[in-house]
């Protein structure tokens, strides 16, 4: 499992932003799907891949914005892609 911290608050902004460029630099994703807890507002998008899941999370208990993949996502280029673009917001 690859684990990677995009932001250290929760923040729909940016959690939308981090789905966005998942899905828009990853090519094989085959579904997915969005849970959004009732009691917290934390929403976790899983993606379905050929290589494996990713999971990004809005988690207001640990307050961060993170992603877990099965696989290394190209070596880091789309997480890098990420906060390079978050943080240019």
């Amino acid at each position: 499992m690859f684990t990677y911290n995009v932001a250290p608050s929760f923040d729909n902004k940016i959690f939308a932003k981090t789905c966005s460029i998942i899905k828009s630099k990853i090519k094989d994703i085959k579904k997915e799907k969005l849970f959004v807890d009732v009691l917290d507002g934390t929403q976790i998008k899983t993606f379905e891949t050929n290589r494996g899941k990713i999971k990004v999370y809005n988690d207001y208990d640990v307050g961060a914005v993170y992603v877990d993949s099965e696989f290394d996502s190209k070596r880091r280029c789309i997480i890098l892609k990420i906060f390079v673009t978050i943080f240019s917001i």
